[in-house]
């Protein structure tokens, strides 16, 4: 087995496991209806969207990113070595919200709430879910 193939099992795992948990009912989520909020839709966070939706059509999934862009790992070293531009690695999830029918929010967290199921945006709107995804993707810190 290779390293491809077993992320490949571990995230359609995971995913599933989100798929078959039961949702938590409260003032702003009907019992009835499953919600997923992504955090995160870096590749790790577009990933995960993309691949719970095909293991449940029925999931509302909200994919919250702050930035319209995002630049994959995956074949970034063809760009470092001049084989491509930039532009090779970089994403935008429009056409992830076309194509897998997923809520994607542009806006900055404020905070993730646990105990009451939500998450609260910079905007002051609150988005409640059955459960959450944490994909906050790496960062350089390239003054130290």
């Amino acid at each position: 087995m290779n390293r491809r193939t077993f992320n490949k099992i571990l995230l359609g795992t995971t995913a599933l496991s989100f798929v078959t948990c039961a949702s938590i009912a409260d003032t702003k989520l009907p019992a009835n209806k499953k919600r997923v909020v992504i955090i995160g839709g870096g590749f790790g966070g577009a990933a995960a969207a993309k691949y719970l939706r095909k293991f449940d059509s029925q999931i509302e999934i909200v994919l919250i990113e702050e930035k319209k862009e995002y630049y994959t790992c995956p074949f970034s070293n063809a760009v470092i070595a001049g084989m491509e531009k930039i532009d090779f690695i970089k994403h935008d999830l429009k056409e992830l919200s076309r194509k897998h029918n997923i809520n994607v929010v542009y806006e900055k967290i404020k905070k993730v709430d646990g105990a009451t199921n939500s998450v609260i945006l910079e905007s002051g709107q609150v988005i409640t879910y059955s459960k959450a995804i944490v994909s906050p993707g790496i960062d350089f810190k390239y003054e130290k």
